[in-house]
């Protein structure tokens, strides 16, 4: 019984990062298939190849998870296999490419069950032992995802469904696992930038949070007999379609305690949408708190109706009918789009790779216009990428000397 609730929870914590992402892990698979278009070679005639950029869904497996990893990298092959059979070729789609979409999802799949979490935020530095020991696991983790079970399950998986003979399936899948494998030892230097990267954009979104708890009154009566004298984001972050809570101060101007009904009017999901206060004295406050889920980003605006309350409900009728008894504030605050540090640094560096890769293809074939080596790609990328890290060392530091 203990097993099946742990697996409920892990499947229905999946499906809500789906929810929430799915769109990100589209974006990536279709990132992920143009890049291997571009940088790829034959294993065999007609079956299989090497691709330096396999480490993209083992990427997506360690950040967010199994399935988000799995639709990375089973997506992201099928998007491939679209480009160059069906569009470039003109050949259809056989079952041979359902078995190369299972091996790849299955695989990145196994990355995000195995991995642990890179926690950029708690390593004293980026290349400590703590650190080190992480991206070492999560090496070796996205070896026997993607390399030792998506090479077994394509090649024998060719092999069983009759596209290829035995041996050649053999073959397909002892070379899938030594390229997959071999690839993967780039992510010694994709951990790190990835770990720079969102140790950079966790202090950003820590600097904006002070900003975004702000809650402003932009108008209403100043001489009413309450008035909201401020507002704060008081639990939570303001962020699309996540939940925060909100505390307004309403102030009691009228002569004598009063206690009054606020309720707030907007286009965001709000709970409860009416409060009320405890009874107030002159000239003093009570502080109310509401939880709000935004329904979209940018400057939202919503609305607060406050009317005195008593304790007859004939005076509570004649409270709502009389437009003298209800004062009208209309307040904003800011709400972030749905990307946390994790998603803008994955997606900031997934780009980078992305024109890395490109320029890398056109200068080559600029050169030389010949067949490039599994190997010779590995190399490529390895040094293109301790480049960048070094110019961005560089640009850092000179930029924190001119501060």
């Amino acid at each position: 019984m203990q097993t099946f609730e742990i697996l409920k929870a892990f499947v229905l914590k999946e499906i809500r990062n789906i929810k929430k992402n799915w769109l990100f892990a589209i974006v990536l698979a279709l990132v992920y298939g143009l890049e291997a278009y571009f940088i790829q070679g034959e294993i065999l005639a007609g079956h299989g190849d090497y691709r330096p950029l396999i480490f993209i869904p083992a990427l997506a497996a360690v950040v967010f998870g199994p399935l988000f990893g799995g639709i990375v990298g089973g997506f992201g092959n099928l998007t491939n296999d679209i480009i160059n059979k069906y569009i470039v070729e003109g050949k259809a789609l056989h079952i041979g490419h359902l078995v190369g979409f299972l091996g790849n999802f299955i695989g990145a799949f196994v990355v995000g069950l195995l991995s642990v979490d890179i926690r950029s935020e708690q390593y004293k530095s980026l290349l400590d032992r703590e650190a080190l020991k992480d991206y070492t696991w999560n090496v070796i983790s996205s070896s026997i995802g993607l390399g030792a079970i998506a090479g077994a399950i394509i090649g024998f998986g060719l092999w069983l469904v009759g596209k290829v003979p035995y041996e050649i399936g053999v073959s397909i899948a002892g070379s899938i696992m030594y390229w997959n494998s071999l690839f993967m030892l780039l992510l010694y230097v994709v951990f790190p930038l990835y770990a720079i990267i969102e140790k950079r954009n966790y202090l950003k979104m820590k600097k904006e949070k002070e900003f975004l708890r702000k809650v402003e009154v932009v108008k209403g009566p100043e001489d009413a007999f309450a008035t909201i004298e401020k507002g704060e984001i008081i639990e939570g972050d303001p962020i699309e379609r996540e939940w925060f809570i909100v505390a307004l101060r309403v102030k009691n101007n009228s002569a004598g305690e009063q206690r009054f009904r606020v309720e707030l009017i907007g286009p965001d999901i709000i709970q409860p949408s009416v409060k009320y206060t405890r009874k107030i004295k002159e000239g003093e406050y009570d502080d109310i708190t509401f939880s709000l889920y935004p329904l979209g980003s940018g400057e939202r605006h919503f609305r607060a109706r406050i009317i005195p309350w008593v304790d007859t409900l004939e005076r509570v009728k004649e409270n709502i009918r009389q437009k003298d008894n209800e004062v009208l504030f209309e307040l904003k605050y800011k709400a972030k789009p749905e990307a946390s540090a994790k998603l803008s640094s994955i997606t900031s560096m997934v780009g980078m790779l992305a024109l890395l890769a490109l320029l890398f293809k056109g200068i080559y074939d600029l050169i030389s216009g010949g067949a490039v080596t599994g190997f010779t790609v590995a190399l490529a990328f390895f040094f293109a990428e301790i480049v960048l890290i070094i110019i961005w060392y560089i640009w850092k530091k000179k930029s924190l000397a001119t501060e």
